[in-house]
């Protein structure tokens, strides 16, 4: 049995996380009031609660949290977050270690947090480091990452620069990075909580997003916690899901509602059900797409005969899938390994340079020891991972 530990970082990380225990234990609970042994430690989550500030992070388990910097925060600034996670380094890693050591085999971690503001860049981008470091590659790395909205003006105005130092830092130490944004969570809930009959003002809340992503997360852990004979270990999917190391960017699909298997498997491969916004277009390539089918009252055959109708569609063959039956809710995720997400990267990267070319605030990340080498090597392994996503597509259109 290989186990997997959790860490929440950030109020983003936190929030999400903490509905992410309350969602897997109804579903241990439905189950026999069996406890995975995998994501839990007895009734203990096998999870690691991390905040600069005390705020959202989940008290009841004492020996799983942690507070770092006094509680003051890190200002919404990636090399601030950064350094506060170096100086907490020793107390930090030890609880880590602690955790690690009461597990019989750890097969690697999932990280949860948000990529815009200083906690969960700059902390979780510190913690990735140090973890990759002292583990090297024989365990697997996961995260789960929230970017913020590119559709409207943004309180923090140097999310750009948190997020292209976060990416860069994903790119170099994850096996595997599931990416969803504010703008398509805000979209998903609306949608889904219609279909519900909940008035659109309820639907809007950060606990309706928070709850969505909690899913996402829920059903990509679902074959691991209730294994069955192929996708049960975190190496399984990730292998699946990213063939090639420069390609590990994955946005997941996400459907909350009562349909057809056709209907279902159709929906899951359009724009309108992704949970990270990206610009339409017929040039991409897929890599890999991996579906997680809840409560679908058919048998594999018939998921089977459905996925190779739709294959055709988007260039891709042999599509797996993993039919849950366990999960209360009605939702269905795909998990899409596509040369879309360079969109996604161009903008963020644009808005990095119209402030950058600038040197707006600048000084801000000078001063916790930050410096323009460190940003220019950040954006130029972005752009490196852009070109490697647009020429995967010039060889799709030259074959």
């Amino acid at each position: 049995m290989r186990e997997v530990l959790t860490l929440q970082i950030g109020q983003c990380g936190n929030q999400i996380g903490n509905e992410f225990w309350k969602r897997i234990s109804e579903e241990h609970e439905n189950n026999e009031g069996r406890k995975d042994r995998l994501f839990y430690n007895g009734n203990i989550p096998r999870g690691i609660f991390i905040d600069t500030e005390p705020r959202v992070v989940d008290k009841e388990f004492r020996n799983n949290f942690f507070i770092a910097n006094d509680g003051i925060g890190a200002g919404n600034n990636f090399a601030q977050g950064y350094k506060i996670g170096r100086e907490s380094s020793e107390d930090i890693l030890d609880l880590i270690n602690r955790h690690v050591e009461a597990c019989d085999s750890l097969e690697g971690m999932i990280f949860i947090h948000a990529s815009a503001g200083g906690t969960g860049s700059g902390f979780g981008s510190y913690l990735s480091d140090s973890l990759r470091e002292i583990y090297g590659f024989k365990k697997i790395f996961t995260s789960f990452t929230v970017l913020p909205t590119n559709k409207e003006a943004s309180e923090v105005v140097v999310q750009p620069y948190n997020t292209i130092l976060t990416l860069d830092k994903l790119y170099k130490n994850m096996n595997m990075v599931v990416l969803m944004d504010n703008y398509a969570l805000s979209k998903q809930t609306i949608t889904s909580n219609l279909i519900n009959s909940i008035p659109i003002d309820k639907a809007h809340t950060f606990e309706s997003l928070n709850d969505v992503a909690s899913d996402v997360i829920a059903n990509f852990t679902s074959s691991i916690r209730f294994p069955s004979h192929m996708f049960c270990t975190m190496d399984s999917i990730t292998k699946v899901l990213c063939p090639f190391n420069n390609f590990k960017f994955i946005v997941p699909s996400y459907i909350k509602r009562n349909s057809s298997v056709n209907e279902i498997m159709n929906n899951l491969i359009k724009q309108k059900t992704m949970l990270c916004d990206y610009e339409d277009s017929s040039l991409y390539s897929t890599f890999s797409i991996m579906n997680n089918l809840n409560r679908i009252k058919h048998s594999s055959e018939t998921v089977m005969r459905c996925s190779r109708l739709i294959q055709p569609r988007i260039n891709f063959y042999g599509l797996p899938f993993y039919l849950f039956n366990l999960n209360k809710s009605d939702s269905s995720m795909g998990l899409i390994n596509s040369t879309f997400t360079r969109t996604i990267f161009r903008k963020i990267a644009s808005q990095f340079d119209q402030i950058y070319q600038r040197n707006a605030f600048i000084e801000m990340y000078k001063k916790n020891d930050y410096t323009s080498e460190m940003f220019n090597e950040a954006r130029e392994n972005i752009e490196e991972l852009i070109k490697s996503l647009e020429s995967a597509e010039q060889i799709k259109s030259s074959n």
